[in-house]
């Protein structure tokens, strides 16, 4: 499998029906997008990590950038990765609107959810 680009990330974004403010190419396999949902017009991060673990720092991380940037909510996204199961209860005991899947929700199903 071919490894994952930064306009990649774009087009998942893109094809979930948000629309890409900003990308942010952290470092190797992690992206950080600021997107708008286009229903309703929320700032959203989405995190993508690519074919790796998927760890607690992670889940603290993205809660880090949702708290300073101050968005509505944050989606972790793994491509081709697994989530463990302290990142599981670490996104639980946090509770700050961050979404954890390997698939990423249309826009239209976020804005009912949140």
């Amino acid at each position: 499998m071919a490894k994952l680009l930064t306009r990649d990330c774009v087009r998942l974004v893109r094809e979930a029906g948000y629309a890409v403010d900003t990308v942010e190419h952290l470092r190797a396999c992690r992206w950080l997008l600021t997107v708008t949902s286009t229903p309703g017009g929320a700032k959203i991060l989405i995190l993508v990590k690519e074919g790796v673990l998927v760890t607690t720092s992670d889940v603290q991380d993205l809660a880090r950038f949702v708290q300073v940037r101050n968005v509505q909510c944050g989606i972790l996204l793994t491509y081709n990765g697994t989530f463990s199961r302290t990142a599981h209860h670490t996104c639980t005991d946090l509770n700050n609107h961050l979404l954890l899947c390997t698939a990423l929700p249309h826009a239209d199903q976020l804005v009912q959810n949140h």
